[in-house]
């Protein structure tokens, strides 16, 4: 019981002291969660999104989550103003190897299949 009232008095500090750095104006102070999407994918999205394509086919091409295109989709304002706070810090990691891979099965009639792994960390780069 002792443990809980305890968390409860933590969170309800962290959101006064949030509360208050944001009515101060300070914007450096909390920002909120880094995004996950870049201002060219968050464009990107928003063109396609106008043009009547799927939140799931958007998500697939653009390399974001669902929730993620749907955020974008419901409240583009909020969006916005997230990526103008957090500039060009995004979480988004490298796009993945689209080279077809020596070690990956082709005997298929179906699409090439690409490795999927980060360029950093991939065997097929020439360079290895």
């Amino acid at each position: 019981m002792a443990e809980w009232l305890q968390e409860r008095l933590g969170q309800e500090a962290q959101r006064v002291g949030i509360a208050h750095a944001k009515a101060n104006g300070d914007a450096r102070t909390y920002k909120g969660r880094k995004l996950s999407y870049s201002r060219k994918q968050f464009d990107n999205a928003r063109a396609m999104l106008g043009k009547s394509t799927s939140v799931g086919e958007v998500a697939r091409i653009r390399r974001l989550t669902r929730q993620t295109v749907y955020r974008i989709k419901d409240d583009p304002a909020a969006a916005a103003v997230a990526l103008a706070t957090w500039g060009s810090a995004t979480r988004n990691p490298p796009p993945p190897c689209m080279k077809r891979p020596s070690h990956l099965n082709s005997s298929s009639s179906r699409a090439p299949v690409f490795c999927g792994r980060l360029l950093q960390k991939c065997s097929c780069r020439e360079d290895n």
